[in-house]
């Protein structure tokens, strides 16, 4: 599970670490080091696994959960599973909406109050009405006023 920070086999790298941090401290920091790395990497490529092949909203939901990264929220990982689920285009069905305060605060700003649903970019309900409401754009016909 990525949320603990480390992945399967956590406990024999850390077994390995302490040994080595009573040998040599440059070598047990660089072993934990690639510890964490390992873990964080886990979780990114999980991430981008599920954008493509469930969605970006279940996506979303590992990402700002089991696959939660420490200090780096909806505003990063949006952006990190927009740009692995551009596989085929840049645009389009399929890839995942970056979602942060900027885009909320515009929204608020400047949609039709309707349309302004409560939007939390750390929450995974907040990124369901983001993505209902660009759809919900999408199918308007003239909606662009210029």
């Amino acid at each position: 599970m990525c949320k603990s920070g480390f992945n399967t086999g956590w406990t024999e790298r850390l077994r390995a670490v302490s040994r080595a941090k009573h040998t040599d401290s440059d070598r047990s920091k660089s072993n934990l080091e690639a510890i964490v790395e390992y873990s964080i990497r886990d979780c990114l490529v999980q991430g981008a696994n599920i954008v493509r092949t469930r969605g970006a909203a279940d996506a979303f939901y590992f990402m700002n959960n089991e696959g939660h990264i420490k200090y780096l929220g909806g505003a990063f990982f949006t952006k990190w599973l927009a740009f692995r689920s551009m596989t085929a285009s840049t645009d389009g069905e399929g890839v995942a909406a970056i979602f942060n305060k900027r885009v909320r605060d515009w929204i608020v700003g400047n949609a039709d109050p309707k349309d302004r649903v409560g939007l939390k970019t750390d929450r995974t309900n907040g990124y369901k009405a983001y993505l209902s409401l660009l759809d919900s754009w999408g199918g308007r016909q003239n909606s662009c006023t210029g």
